[in-house]
């Protein structure tokens, strides 16, 4: 979960955060105290669903710092800052576990066989909705990125879709990735036809279309009414996470922070600048997170804090 990034107050809402939590150890303790509940939402499957149970019930003490001000005004500050902060990270999970049918825990891939034979490589905290018919194979991507492995079946097209994005495929393997901004598809075998539903297509009354073979990747931006165009990529780089790497190529920084802090088992925030304004080109690794958050940083001109808990702040400095 990458907070603070949804509203202008977001800002606000995360110095506020930062400063609640640096007025005493009793707070950086309650933040402890959530994120320690947080960890133990690990993930539980079976043969038909990966999902994480209900999170467990969350006992937050007043604080006793000593200062001016009243100090029953300090303790409801804080717990409504501390609700506020376990409503941002649980709503999320809640959400995916009534809609998802397979869901894999932070900082792990995990894969599934889905009932025609064909898989599926889901990265870390990445979930999708299965739906089966006669007719057609649909798959919903829900949050993340997944890597198919397509069973042929002409009669029975295989469809994903992302946000506004969807991908059609019969007997190939690609990687779709759901981004902030949009979606990709990066195909390493067969052919894929990206359809993009923001850009309508006057001639064929529908979205605009683009059929990709194997060695080629298109993003689209849902905030773009124009037509994105496939670039070449080498096989051997799609879909890198499957092996603990992450590359990407003029990424926006919010898209980066998604993906590190879904391979990162406490929190990032961020505070103090427009998230998408920075672009971010590199591989870095995604079984060490934080380590790849202060390259990025450095390059930027902005640093990493690590607080208790788990929490790292990032900002300018």
């Amino acid at each position: 979960m990458v907070a603070l990034q949804e509203n202008p107050n977001d800002d606000r809402l995360a110095a506020a955060f930062t400063n609640w939590l640096q007025e005493s150890e009793e707070n950086r303790r309650q933040w402890g105290l959530l994120e320690r509940t947080r960890a133990m939402a690990s993930v539980v499957a079976d043969d038909h669903l990966v999902e994480e149970p209900h999170p467990a019930d969350i006992s937050v003490h007043p604080s006793r710092a000593k200062g001016r001000g009243s100090p029953v005004g300090g303790v409801w500050a804080g717990l409504a800052i501390a609700a506020a902060m376990a409503l941002y990270i649980y709503a999320p999970i809640l959400s995916l576990m009534l809609t998802a049918d397979h869901l894999s825990p932070v900082g792990q891939s995990s894969e599934v066989t889905l009932q025609d034979g064909s898989r599926v490589v889901l990265g870390a905290r990445s979930a999708i909705a299965v739906e089966y018919t006669k007719e057609k194979r649909e798959i919903s991507l829900l949050v993340g990125e997944a890597f198919f492995d397509v069973q042929p079946a002409a009669a029975r097209p295989f469809i994903v879709s992302a946000a506004q994005l969807s991908a059609r495929a019969i007997g190939t393997s690609f990687e779709v990735r759901r981004r902030s901004s949009g979606g990709s598809v990066a195909v390493a075998n067969g052919k894929v036809e990206v359809a993009h539903s923001m850009v309508p297509d006057p001639v064929n009354n529908g979205a605009h279309k683009v059929q990709l073979n194997a060695g080629q990747l298109i993003r689209t931006d849902d905030s773009s009414r124009r037509r994105a165009m496939p670039k070449e990529i080498v096989p051997d780089r799609i879909a890198r996470w499957r092996s603990g790497r992450l590359v990407v190529e003029d990424w926006s920084l919010r898209d980066v922070l998604d993906v590190l802090d879904r391979h990162y088992a406490g929190t990032i925030l961020r505070a103090g600048f427009n998230i998408n304004s920075i672009r971010v080109t590199g591989a870095y690794s995604l079984e060490r997170p934080i380590d790849s958050l202060r390259l990025i940083a450095s390059s930027n001109g902005l640093r990493v804090r690590t607080l208790a808990g788990g929490l790292a702040i990032l900002s300018r400095y």
